[in-house]
Formats: structure tokens, sequence, C-alpha cells
């Protein structure tokens, strides 16, 4: 931890720790009154009013760190200082964990050391609370000191801490069962057992309970005292019921197999015909809502705290019986598990993930067993006819919806094909070993010219497959994954996808060196077929590539693994150590009020209509030939004069006949260019603008339809403010 924070680098973390920076802007610009009313932000005070305190007590220390972290307003706010802490809290509130860890190991007599390391290495505990972000540590680190003065005989001082830890956490009421049976049980009750079986009912001390009542009744009263008058909000707060049985991403419990049950059910009466009700709603979302069942009936919160008290009630007379037996501690965890087990889910986390593009989703319809594509852009002002084309492949149906991911995948290939083609004729220089002192110049102009166009393909790129924020449905996006195609329909989407890409290459590069394109198309979006093609074609294509020809072609960023670049360079590029100008991220989507020529440029040719291009001097476009000369997968139509020639005469043209690594070389120098080169203007020399506030006002140059615009405003709002989505 110490290593962490020493070196400050950047690390992952989850909404809970926008959750705490907000709870801290709460209580330290809001009086006590308003600390369980305030609704800016999504994440509302739902703890305890304890660790409220908690956190307004942390506020005093965080002003001087970085007071925008404590603005109500700020939402999102993550500078370094707020990250470090953020974190530091957590380090510094451990201590309490590592001091309750040490005195439960001075309980046993044997492998004291190891007891203590055991604990305090707890990795569930380091990523939840250093990763996700939670203070758990401390926490249990209070449950741990209640649990060792319990063993230890000191009934008050253990009563004390877990109505501390209940007043900071009220999840652990869970635990208070446990608590009420063994403290009546040992610290009420005088004699143990009358026989050795029985209680002793005569040995009951009043005093000892009014002591016990007055040590926990104090702890409420120094928590809740000040918020008397807003009880009714606080426990709206600490028990939001209508959230749902189950949650997405949460371990499942009994109400998952009930849920389950519930579907298949449904399933096979609707197989039979019988006229039953369909539910709409998610059981698993975790937003604020309530669901009903189709068939089984639906589960109320009192049901839950029956079944919660019927499920823990043999483990409370076993523990009754065992009076000061030290097995108690077994038992305190068989309670909570069979609480976890039938409780309603009361804890707010992130909603469920689906496959989310820009302009919406795809989803497996059963009906049809095929995906279908799930528009999210806005209502349309006028109803228009959607047109379904059908794919050559038959396995994916594109609508007038995903225009916009066709033209980003336009781009992609167009950006990047140009340059492909030229290095492709410094290979072979370099192979006759002809190097002029201006080589290296001019490898260093294309490795630039190609960085920053690859900046603008990892963009269109991340754009186009994260949509609102998800990474994880993507499965080509994931790290360490040994099988990208997680599922038949994942599978059929990306690949179909991947043979649409290497069209366009071909297309491109004048329909030349197919099998080198398919090749790079897979190394670009890291699938797992890369290693096939390069293994299939046997032609030592990565293995040969020369330093030079690595450089430009590869980047700053690339990743190497082994002999195969198999991780992809396009999304490192974002995150790449050179010097970018971070306004091409928001080109052709938000307005800046400084261009460099070169900016100006790339602009255009995104966000530009094709027809001005020649007039502004910008090259782009499908090798300058009309769009209605290509079908759905940007394969040439047929013309008038190829309307007789037979099937197989056009499958000669398509382009998947193999060729010797070497006749494609050949075929490079021969065939006549049918594009222009893509020359870029070289970058300014002066120091990088960077807005002194980041620019909310959309770029208007796209000239395009309505439909067009309203996918460029959904597309802007997923981009500024993800959280207003919903996804």
């Amino acid at each position: 931890m110490c290593m962490a924070l020493v070196s400050q680098k950047k690390t992952c973390h989850s909404t809970d720790f926008e959750v705490h920076r907000n709870w801290l802007a709460i209580t330290y610009n809001t009086s006590i009154n308003q600390w369980y009313y305030e609704s800016t932000s999504e994440w509302t005070l739902d703890y305890p009013p304890l660790f409220a305190w908690l956190e307004y007590c942390l506020s005093l220390v965080a002003v001087w760190f970085d007071p925008k972290m404590l603005e109500v307003n700020n939402l999102n706010y993550k500078s370094d200082m707020t990250v470090l802490f953020q974190r530091l809290s957590v380090i510094v509130l451990d201590i309490i964990f590592i001091y309750a860890a040490r005195s439960c190991a001075l309980l046993v007599k044997h492998r004291i050391l190891l007891l203590f390391i055991l604990l305090i290495c707890n990795p569930g505990l380091l990523m939840v609370d250093h990763i996700h972000f939670q203070y758990n540590g401390f926490l249990y680190g209070i449950l741990l000191l209640s649990i060792c003065s319990m063993i230890n005989s000191n009934h008050l001082q253990a009563a004390l801490w877990f109505a501390i830890l209940l007043n900071l956490k009220h999840i652990y009421l869970y635990v208070a069962p446990v608590y009420i049976v063994y403290l009546l049980r040992t610290y009420c009750f005088m004699v143990v057992s009358a026989d050795g079986t029985n209680t002793a009912w005569y040995s009951f001390s009043i005093t000892n309970l009014l002591t016990l009542g007055v040590v926990v009744t104090a702890v409420f009263c120094v928590s809740f005292g000040p918020f008397l008058d807003h009880l009714p909000q606080i426990f709206a707060r600490l028990f939001p019921f209508k959230r749902g049985l189950c949650h997405a991403y949460w371990a499942p419990n009994f109400w998952a197999l009930y849920n389950f049950g519930d579907k298949i059910i449904q399933h096979f009466m609707v197989k039979l015909g019988l006229d039953i009700k369909k539910t709409e709603a998610s059981m698993t979302g975790g937003l604020v809502q309530e669901f009903s069942h189709s068939v089984l009936p639906s589960i109320t919160p009192t049901i839950t705290f029956v079944l919660t008290f019927i499920s823990m009630l043999p483990a409370l007379i076993k523990l009754w019986h065992l009076g000061a037996d030290r097995r108690y501690r077994a038992l305190s965890f068989v309670s909570y598990l069979n609480t976890y087990k039938v409780t309603m889910g009361d804890e707010e986390e992130e909603g469920g993930f689906g496959g989310m593009y820009e302009d919406g989703h795809w989803e497996w319809d059963d009906n049809t067993e095929s995906l279908v594509f799930v528009s999210d852009l806005p209502p349309k002002p006028v109803e228009a006819i959607q047109i379904l084309t059908k794919a050559p492949t038959g396995t994916v149906e594109f609508r007038d919806d995903v225009d916009l991911i066709e033209q980003d995948v336009k781009d992609i290939a167009l950006f990047t094909a140009p340059i492909v083609e030229e290095m492709t004729n410094r290979i072979i220089e370099l192979e006759k070993k002809v190097r002029t002192p201006d080589c290296e110049i001019l490898e260093r102009e294309y490795r630039d010219n190609l960085a920053d166009l690859r900046l603008l393909v990892a963009k269109e790129y991340c754009i186009m497959l994260i949509g609102g924020g998800d990474t994880r449905k993507f499965h080509h996006m994931g790290p360490h994954k040994k099988r990208r195609s997680l599922s038949d329909k994942d599978a059929r989407l990306f690949e179909t996808f991947l043979r649409m890409c290497v069209q366009i290459v071909w297309l491109a590069l004048g329909r030349k060196s197919f099998n080198q394109i398919e090749l790079e198309v897979n190394r670009i979006f890291k699938s797992e077929i890369f290693n096939a093609v390069e293994h299939t074609l046997q032609t030592g294509y990565v293995a040969k590539m020369s330093k030079e020809e690595r450089a430009v072609l590869l980047g700053h960023c690339v990743r190497h693994d082994k002999k195969l670049n198999t991780r992809s360079p396009l999304v490192n590029e974002v995150f790449c150590h050179r010097v970018i100008d971070y306004r091409m991220m928001g080109l052709g989507v938000i307005k800046c009020s400084q261009m460099s020529s070169r900016l100006q440029y790339m602009l255009i040719a995104i966000a530009g209509e094709e027809e001005i291009f020649k007039e502004m001097g910008v090259v782009l476009g499908l090798i300058g030939l009309p769009r209605s000369a290509f079908d759905t997968m940007l394969r040439p139509l047929p013309t008038a004069t190829e309307t007789g020639k037979s099937k197989a005469s056009m499958s000669s043209t398509s382009g998947y006949s193999s060729k010797s690594s070497g006749s494609m070389r050949k075929s490079t120098i021969a065939a006549q260019k049918l594009y222009p080169d893509i020359v870029l203007p070289r970058k300014e020399s002066k120091e990088v603008y960077f807005p002194p506030a980041f620019p909310e006002e959309p770029e208007t140059i796209r000239p395009c339809s309505e439909t067009q615009r309203r996918r460029w405003l959904n597309r802007l709002t997923k981009l500024l403010h993800p959280q207003q989505t919903g996804h």
C-alpha cells in the first residue's frame, strides 16, 4: 500500500470513488438538516449518521488537499490530489484494522504471526477498499475488536464496539441477532446453566440488562440525536426496498433461483398456449424499481424479513445452548450467510450493461434466433419506415440506424490505407538495400502522420464500440483473454464486422494484397484470428519486419507479445506517452476555438461533406467512387457491362483468392494508384494549445440529415454526460 501511495500511479476505481467524494462535499457544504435530503448527485448519502460524521471529519482535512473536491456541483471530479486524499484516507483508517488483526492474533497460542499476516493481507479487502474503493477495512477492524472483547468476556466493551459499527454501516444489522442472543445468555444470566443443559432462569440480572441497554442507547443517541426531526427520511435512505431482490453482477442468493424458476415456468406456460402476464422490468437492474413475477408470487420486504429470521433461528437456538462456548464465532458467520441468502438487495450498484453502440444496442431475439439492433436514439420527429438490408453473410441484418457505424469503419480504413501502401513500397526499398540520407527524415514524417491518424482511428473505434462507456461486453477489447468470441452471437457480430473492415481496406488499396490486409486488420482489432492468419500464410510477415518498418507501422505504443503483436495498438494510442494534441479527440463532436491547419484538415476529413473534399484539398472517400456503387458490405456492385458475367468471374474479383507474398508485392509496384496521396499539413512547432475549459459547444461543420444530426447529438450526450444516459 505504501509503495502504491508513493508511486501515485493512476489506478482504476468504481463509482464508489465518486460516491464518497460527493459525501465529503455534502457534509462539508450543507447543514446537518440537509445531509439526507441533498440529491444533486445520484449518489445520495445512504449510510448511518455516524459514518456521515466521519465523512465530515475527513472533509475538514480534504479541504487542505483540493477544495474543489468539496463542491457539491463538481460531479465526477477526480484530480490527482483528490485521488491522493481518498486513497490516503483508506490507508490511514486501515490502522484500526491492523490493530484489530493484532488483537485477534494474540488470542491464539501458536502461529500468531501467520494469523496476523493472513488478516492484514486479505486480498478481498485490498481489492474492495483500494480498487473498488470502500472503507470496509476499518469497519471489519471494529467488528474484530468487538469479537475480541466478547472472547475476553468484556461484554460491555463488545456491545459498545458493535453499536458503533451499526451506526457506521447498517448492513451489519444482519449480525445483531447473534449479539443479542449471546449477550443475553452470557451477560444477563449470571449462571450459565442450572444443570449443564437447561437455562438458569432465576439468575437473570435486570441490572446487567439495563447497563447493556445504556451503553447501546448512548451510542445511538450520539449518532441519531441531531437528526430526530429527520428520522423518516434517514430510514428511507438506509432501507431502499424498491431496489428489488437481486442485483446485476452480485453473487446469486436464493432469490436468483426463485427468479430463474419464474422465468422457466413462464417459458413453458407460453409454449403450452396459456395466457400469462409478461413483465418488462429487469430483475437485476439494481435501480430503484419494483418488479412483479409472472407466475410465482411476488416477494415483499415483510416476507424476506420473516424468511431471514426463520433461516437464522436454528443457529440462534444452538447459540443459546452453547452459552459461553467460543463456537459462537462460527455461528455468527452462519447467521450472516443465511441472512444474505434470503434478504432483499439494499446496496446500490451499477446497473447491467448490454452490448451498446452509440445508436443503440444489439439484442438476441429468441423468436427469430438472430441478432436484432434496438435503437437508443431520441424519438424521431417524423415516423420513418426502416428498410432492412440483408448482409451477404446472412447472419447480421444492418438497418438505417447503423449508417454512422459504417461511416466510422470507412474512416478507419481510409485513414490508414495510404500510408500502409507507402510503407509496403518502403519495405521493397529496404529489401533492395537502397537507403539514402533522407530515409530517416521520411520515415519520421510517415510515423508522425500515421500516429496522428491512428489516434483519430482510435477515437472513432472507441466511440463506435464503447458507446455509452462499457468495455466489458466487448470480448475483443478485454485484456488477457485467450478466447475472444465468448458466445455465438458475439462471434457472428464481431467476425462480420471484421470482414467488412477487411473488404474496405482491400477496396481502398486497389484490390491488392488481400492476405496481408486480413492479417493487419485482425491485428489492429486484436482478434484471435490474427495468430491463425499468420500461421496459415507462413509468410513470416511479422518476423521479417525491419526496425524502421516496425517503428512506422506499429508506432510508439504497441505492446509486444512474443513474436506476434496480438494486442491492439488502437486503444493504447489514447494513453500513449508521446505528446498528443487532445483536441483531435473531439474533432467532429465538440467545437474548439483555436485550430491549427493540421487539425482543420483532419476536421474536414472527419466531418466535412465529401462533395467539397476536392476543392478543400482533402483526400478521402471510397477511392473516388459513389457510395451507390457498393453493397452493404462495400463490395462493388456489378455494372451494366458486368451483369452477364458468371458467378465464377465475380468471385475472382472478390479478393478472397490467396497469393504468395512475392506476387502481392510485385502487384503493388505494377498497380496504378486509384486515389492521390493523403498529404497532411505539417505540425506546428509552437506549444500545443489547451483550452481554459472543456468546450461544450457541439461542432456543426458536418452537413447531414436530421437523423444524422440526432445521432451526433446522442453521441455528444454520451461523451459529455454518460451518467445521464443510464449506460
